[in-house]
């Protein structure tokens, strides 16, 4: 009878090391799926000359650090919650710079969106 109690207490330390185990490959399962989540969706940066344009930055900087565009166009106006008229939507295009092009989303000022695309 004894050793069944020393059974029960080496099936205890060892279920209590599996549940640690366990818990410590959950959150290492956990922290791969983010750095691969946050990897497969890199934000765009635009290189012009040593300067950098990235998401976030306006319109006014843009400018400066890229001069004019290749081929701008006025999209629309992006709606407020009630359907209202709210910012302007504008695409500007640069390059081709090494057979890329830059398609850029400036949305009341701000870079919204930065994509690539290369000539066809």
């Amino acid at each position: 009878m004894d050793s069944g109690g020393t059974d029960e207490a080496v099936f205890a330390s060892g279920s209590l090391f599996c549940s640690q185990r366990g818990a410590m490959q959950r959150r290492g399962f956990l922290f791969l799926f983010f750095l691969l989540v946050v990897a497969a969706n890199p934000a765009l940066a635009l290189r012009c000359g040593s300067d950098l344009v990235e998401e976030g930055d306006t319109k006014f900087e843009l400018l400066q650090k890229c001069g004019e565009p290749a081929a701008s166009e006025f999209i629309g106006y992006s709606l407020n919650r009630f359907g209202e008229r709210e910012l302007v939507v504008e695409q500007l295009i640069y390059g081709p710079w090494s057979g890329v092009y830059y398609q850029i989303e400036v949305v009341g000022g701000e870079i919204d969106k930065i994509e690539s695309f290369r000539d066809m």
